[in-house]
Formats: C-alpha cells, sequence, structure tokens
C-alpha cells in the first residue's frame, strides 16, 4: 500500500466553509490561542467586582482565584514548549518578544472596555441616588 505523504502541520491550509474561504497561515493558531488565554486572565482579574476598579483591588485578595490563573498560564506555556503537545496541539514555542508584546496587549483591551462599563455604571449610580441602586440591585437579582 502506498501512502501519500503528509503535509507538515505548520504548512498554509486553505479551509472552506459555506459562507467563506480561510486561509490559515503558519503561526496563527497558537498565537490566537495565546491570546484568549490572556484574555481570560484579564477578564477573570476584572470580574473579581462589578462596581470597583481592578486597579483598586488587589491581585492576592482572592488567592485561589490567581494561582489558578497562574497555573492556566503555565499550563499553557508547557504546552508551547513541550514537543508531545505542540505536536497534538499543533502549536509552536513563541520566541519573539514583540509577539508576545502584541498579544498582551491585544488581551488588555479588556479590561478597557471593563473599566469603561464600571465607570459608567458607577456614574449612573452616583446620580441617581441610593433609590436606584436598589432598583439596580434588585435587577441584577
Amino acid at each position: 500500500m502506498i501512502e501519500a505523504a503528509p503535509l507538515p502541520w505548520h504548512a498554509a491550509k486553505r479551509r472552506t466553509s459555506r459562507a467563506r474561504s480561510v486561509l490559515v497561515t503558519p503561526g496563527s493558531p497558537h498565537r490566537r490561542l495565546t491570546t484568549m488565554v490572556f484574555f481570560q486572565m484579564f477578564h477573570v482579574g476584572n470580574c473579581r467586582s462589578e462596581r470597583l476598579s481592578v486597579l483598586q483591588k488587589s491581585p492576592l485578595s482572592n488567592m485561589f482565584l490567581f494561582l489558578s490563573s497562574a497555573a492556566s498560564l503555565a499550563v499553557h506555556l508547557a504546552a508551547l514548549c513541550w514537543e508531545p503537545t505542540q505536536f497534538v496541539l499543533r502549536v509552536e514555542p513563541l520566541l519573539e518578544w514583540e509577539t508576545w508584546a502584541r498579544m498582551v496587549g491585544v488581551a488588555a483591551s479588556i479590561l478597557v472596555a471593563i473599566e469603561a462599563h464600571k465607570l459608567l455604571r458607577r456614574k449612573r449610580d452616583r446620580g441617581a441616588g441610593q433609590g436606584a441602586r436598589q432598583a439596580s440591585a434588585e435587577a441584577w437579582r
């Protein structure tokens, strides 16, 4: 039986769906995955309080949350660097510092969005008085 030589897993492939055709470039899946891991870390840290800014609470105020977020990042980095998981997940290590800075910068955008929402919510609650705060609290229950 003659087998065709498989294409390298990192070669660009064209995936087609009914809606559109997408070009998957080499290196892009692991960058997207790492960016999503950073998004998750920033968002979890920001969701510790509905009203307080992320800068007003210590990251160590919830040690379990802090350690679990650090562990998720450590597992992800190990998967990027360990050869068997590189093969299974089809990823490769990220070596360029510029890439890391870009991914962290993109993921940190969630902080801006959620902090703006918290600021608007605090202003609305402060301007409307105690009755609006109670109504808002009841609406969220």
